[in-house]
């Protein structure tokens, strides 16, 4: 290099600014980074704290054949790029990321089971499990785990990460984990020591995981607010993203300290759903009414198209099936725009096409 040309090229980077770096995944993957060593370390920790005055919470730490056991793919693999796009044929099939698989090897499909974007996570025999984007199953938590089946934890995704929160059974006692679904690494974990108590994931957002016990609502912060009281038993946490808090019943009154994220409470349906942004909430319309001052969202496909169902789609889009003249139709529509465009027609054998993890 001649140094007429070096001596140009360091005026002109000298004179560069560098561009600012996004603090907000920075914060993420420092918070990922520390709950992860402290997973590492669990062996030499024991921290119980209160919950309610009944429970306690315990810091334990940390035609493609490539669908297997049986299962077909309807055609080549197209992963989640344009979300999981996860349905059912009750009776038949369901169908995710180009994948198709008896819906008896997905327990729970429609109410416990939860989409992400490395593929479907639901429980078998009490034991979380993972289905991915090539359709094999590995569990998500390896340990004892013991079979009950009135203990449905169900399970919930994270918009803003790879992570899901799951719960199992040991010993009569529940245990809530955090597992990354990219990896497969477990983020982190929590013991509820209670009297005869199960517990039920409601929500998890942005390292935040909401669950109910015989006490009533706790979150349980990634971020250090291990098991803390957030809502009593009159409260129903329907759904939280991006700080709003969609509830029904009385308004969530959070143990000080809890609420420090400055939530934003807005009453809905039990049944209802936020949009990843958290500025819509989906309640069995396609009509989204807004969280805040701006405009309804209005889906171009229509009750009046003969939209009978509606779900949140991991990339934050919204699924809805209509069903007309030439059978059941899903359809995906943007969260901004409300565009939405057909992604199959289908014919449904065994009841109303279903969304997983949601009955809406």
């Amino acid at each position: 290099m001649s140094t007429d040309l070096r001596d140009a090229l360091a005026e002109r980077l000298d004179r560069a600014t560098p561009p600012p770096g996004d603090l907000a995944t920075v914060v993420r993957e420092g918070r990922r980074i520390r709950n992860r060593r402290r997973a590492v370390a669990v062996g030499a920790v024991a921290a119980a704290l209160v919950l309610g005055g009944l429970a306690a919470t315990q810091l334990v730490g940390p035609s493609d054949q490539r669908a297997g056991k049986g299962d077909v793919a309807t055609e080549p693999v197209v992963g989640a790029a344009d979300g999981l796009r996860a349905y059912a044929d009750p009776g038949g099939d369901l169908r995710y990321g180009g994948l198709r698989v008896p819906t008896s090897q997905v327990p729970g499909f429609d109410t416990d089971a939860a989409a992400t974007p490395e593929g479907i996570v639901f429980y078998e025999a009490g034991r979380p499990m993972l289905r991915d984007l090539d359709g094999e199953v590995t569990p998500l938590w390896e340990g004892q785990v013991q079979p009950d089946p009135d203990f449905r934890p169900t399970a919930k995704a994270d918009s803003t990460s790879s992570e899901v929160a799951v719960a199992v059974l040991r010993g009569g006692v529940p245990r809530l984990m955090v597992v990354d679904t990219g990896t497969g690494e477990l983020v982190d974990q929590i013991n509820l020591i209670c009297e005869g108590c199960t517990v039920v994931i409601d929500a998890f957002d942005d390292g935040a995981v909401f669950f109910r016990d015989g006490n009533g609502t706790n979150v349980w912060d990634l971020d250090g607010n291990f098991g803390r009281p957030f809502a009593g038993l009159g409260t129903s946490i329907a759904d939280v993203r991006n700080g709003i808090v969609l509830y029904d019943g009385a308004v969530p009154e959070p143990e000080p300290g809890v609420g420090q994220r400055d939530y934003t409470y807005v009453r809905g349906a039990i049944d209802s759903q936020l949009t990843h942004d958290g500025a819509h909430v989906l309640a069995w319309s396609s009509t989204l009414a807004p969280t805040g001052a701006g405009d309804p969202l209005r889906l171009s496909v229509t009750e009046e198209d003969g939209a009978t169902s509606w779900t949140v789609d991991t990339d934050g889009s919204v699924l809805v099936a209509s069903y007309g003249s030439s059978g059941n139709v899903v359809h995906d529509c943007d969260a901004v725009t409300g565009a939405c465009d057909e992604v199959e027609v289908l014919e449904v054998s065994g009841g109303d096409l279903a969304f997983l993890g949601n009955d809406m």
